[in-house]
């Protein structure tokens, strides 16, 4: 093989190790970046979300109306999918929804986006044998998550439920 070969074998095989390195850096920095705004969620979530969740639940236990608090891990597999950081207000209208599926009963959720730095509200109004709707909004910054917002959207499942 010729010197002439063997340096452009060397430029083809050190920019493909640049490239290789480079993909490792940007998925370092990109992981990174998810760690962080995970935290700044379970912050949000310790601060603002799980107090209104609770205000809420005991709102409604003072009108004779079982909730719970339900929280999912990040990275936890449920149904064969790892599942993003979420905490939700699952309404108990019969014994069931304590153990089932959440998705199949009332319920309000926030789920962390963190690529985005944002969190995505799911809310539900679907019961067995009465039926409903299922939804989510837009994503919201972190900075907009206020006890406001999530009382007035917990309203909306309030009226749609117990109306």
């Amino acid at each position: 093989m010729t010197d002439d070969v063997n340096a452009k074998l060397d430029a083809i095989f050190n920019a493909r190790a640049e490239r290789v390195a480079e993909a490792g850096r940007k998925k370092e920095q990109a992981e990174k970046q998810m760690d962080a705004s995970l935290q700044e969620f379970l912050l949000l979530k310790e601060k603002v979300i799980i107090p209104t969740l609770e205000a809420l639940k005991q709102s409604l236990s003072d009108r004779g109306e079982e909730s719970i608090v339900v929280e999912v891990t990040d990275g936890e597999l449920r149904h064969g999918r790892t599942q993003a950081a979420a905490i939700g207000l699952r309404l108990i209208i019969e014994e069931a929804a304590r153990y089932r599926d959440g998705n199949d009963y009332p319920h309000l959720t926030l789920q962390v986006e963190k690529a985005t730095k944002q969190v995505r509200f799911y809310y539900s109004t679907m019961s067995p044998r009465r039926g409903g709707m299922s939804s989510s909004d837009g994503p919201v910054d972190y900075a907009d998550v206020t006890p406001e917002l999530i009382n007035q959207k917990a309203l909306k499942i309030f009226a749609a439920v117990y109306a």
